[in-house]
């Protein structure tokens, strides 16, 4: 809310948080990019670093690009549901079977390719249509017409169509429909884990390969107060002053 993601994400008086928790996540990885770079330092320097990753700077980054805009142009972005478009197709529509479908022409070849399977011949005949800013400016007129010719056909026919052709689309997924996507699916798209009352559960493994394999650790969630002792005896307390630690959690829990 104070760096402005949340006006930037909502309409122009409807300030909305983002779909996830991105700025703890993102703070998170800058945390842990801050750590490596000063571990890789101290191998050279033998010396230390203090660091400080805060949520507030971290969500600032997140809207860089915003602020550089209007740094350069001197006029405040409108918030993302209301940008100026830089594409002829680049919208979410409704299909036949009443399911909702993300569809984008960015080029020349994907806005012919995205008229010729729609039937669309009168946009490509449109002597005001025949250049990328000209489908652009159009767009007040020309994607009432694409989002009628959607909505006449089913989304599966839609899907193998634009898949053949390499027209950017995807369905509007529920992040429950991620566990029955053939991509997450896959061996290692998932890491199974579980609690301490014995409930197990998946959660997406780490985004990113390390020769060829994808990472899938994460281990269980430990109990609260599980590591106590362990981690108070590394520190040197006595066996007394842990059982009064370990009783004060008990009794928060």
């Amino acid at each position: 809310m104070m760096t402005g993601l949340a006006y930037m994400t909502g309409p122009t008086g409807r300030p909305l948080r983002v779909g996830s928790s991105a700025n703890d996540i993102m703070g998170g990885l800058f945390g842990a990019f801050s750590v490596l770079a000063a571990l890789m330092e101290r191998k050279e320097t033998g010396k230390g670093r203090s660091l400080r990753v805060g949520l507030f700077e971290n969500c600032l980054l997140l809207v860089a690009q915003h602020m550089v805009q209007f740094e350069l142009e001197g006029t405040n972005p409108p918030p993302m549901p209301e940008r100026t478009f830089s594409w002829p197709v680049y919208d979410i529509f409704d299909t036949a079977d009443r399911r909702q479908m993300f569809v984008g022409a960015v080029t020349e070849g994907q806005w012919t390719a995205l008229c010729r399977l729609l039937g669309l011949d009168e946009l490509l005949a449109d002597p005001g249509l025949q250049e990328r800013m000209d489908q652009i400016e159009a767009r007040d007129r020309t994607i009432p017409i694409v989002a009628r010719a959607i909505a006449s056909r089913q989304s599966e026919q839609l899907a193998e169509a634009f898949e053949k052709l390499g027209i950017p689309y995807s369905p509007i997924a529920k992040p429950s429909d991620m566990y029955s996507d053939p991509h997450v699916m896959r061996p290692g798209g998932l890491a199974k884990s579980r609690l301490p009352v014995g409930q197990s559960f998946r959660a997406p493994s780490l985004p990113f390969d390390v020769d060829g394999v994808v990472l899938t650790g994460g281990g269980d969630v430990p109990a609260l107060g599980q590591d106590t002792g362990a981690v108070l005896g590394s520190l040197g307390l006595d066996a007394e002053a842990i059982g009064k630690a370990q009783g004060s959690v008990r009794k928060a829990a």
